[in-house]
């Protein structure tokens, strides 16, 4: 495994490979130092397949596989609103030529990659969990959860907290006082604005902020609901997770475009009143 270092490349990450005993190698730098360093471990490491999962990721990856003369390798894509300019599309188009599979994780992502006229079969696999990891059969009741709403999620815009955040600012004017948890590391800048905003509405009692965890399952399972506000994810990991632990779900209409969102924090409101 290699990851590319970030913010969100926390040791408590890195331990869990370890204590898994995952070979993996963290790598830094600009875009062409980061090919040649992927070059040079694919050349040591000598991979039958390389998996490149992710955007960007999936380009350098596969750049880097082409160079080191890799055998097979395969794209993954999550997202069906990537930020492809018109330079990445090329870039992706032209490596299609020599990528024996494309794996898309929903049929919405495989529509979007079918129309980005890619030359290599595109494949679908839904997103799945070990359902065993969140409760499975012995989930206690919504109305025995100690804690209201949680979500997990990086800090990035397109995740949009800030909707979250407004909405709990109009159900307090509503009398309505629940308490939130905001799970995952990510972007400062974006996160300093969040917490920021939690200040200005004066919901700091009501939030709780926890950076990475490696108890998600059992904050979930002690939470009543689990609310992804989302511009661009319908049903990632994360939910599917939530759902598995019993959570009630609360999720934006990200696959209808912009005028689904500029509509979520209304309903991400009264979704709440509802339930």
């Amino acid at each position: 495994m290699v990851l590319r270092r970030k913010s969100t490349t926390v040791a408590e990450k890195l331990k869990g490979l370890d204590d898994k005993n995952i070979e993996y190698q963290v790598i830094t730098g600009a875009t062409h130092i980061r090919i040649l360093e992927l070059k040079n471990l694919c050349e040591q490491w000598r991979p039958d397949i390389l998996v490149a999962h992710g955007f960007p990721e999936h380009l350098l990856g596969r750049r880097a596989g082409l160079l080191a003369k890799v055998p097979h390798l395969i794209q993954v894509e999550h997202n069906s609103r990537e930020r492809y300019t018109p330079w990445k599309l090329y870039q992706t188009r032209k490596l299609s030529k020599y990528t024996d599979r494309v794996v898309a994780v929903s049929q919405g992502v495989a529509k979007t990659l079918s129309n980005q006229g890619l030359q290599s079969p595109i494949q679908v696999i839904s997103n799945g969990i070990d359902t065993t990891r969140f409760g499975g059969d012995n989930l206690s009741p919504i109305s025995a959860r100690p804690q209201d709403l949680i979500m997990v999620g990086r800090y990035a815009k397109s995740k949009d907290h800030v909707t979250l955040i407004e909405a709990m600012h109009k159900l307090k004017k509503q009398g309505v006082i629940p308490h939130l948890t905001l799970v995952g590391t990510g972007r400062e800048r974006y996160k300093k604005e969040v917490m920021q905003l939690v200040q200005q509405y004066a919901l700091e009692d009501q939030i709780k902020f926890i950076d990475y965890s490696n108890e998600v399952d059992k904050l979930l399972l002690n939470h009543k609901i689990f609310v992804m506000s989302s511009r661009f994810e319908g049903l990632n990991l994360a939910v599917i997770e939530a759902m598995a632990s019993g959570c009630l779900i609360i999720g934006s209409e990200a696959s209808r475009g912009r005028r689904a969102n500029k509509s979520r924090k209304r309903r991400i409101s009264f979704s709440y009143w509802r339930c």
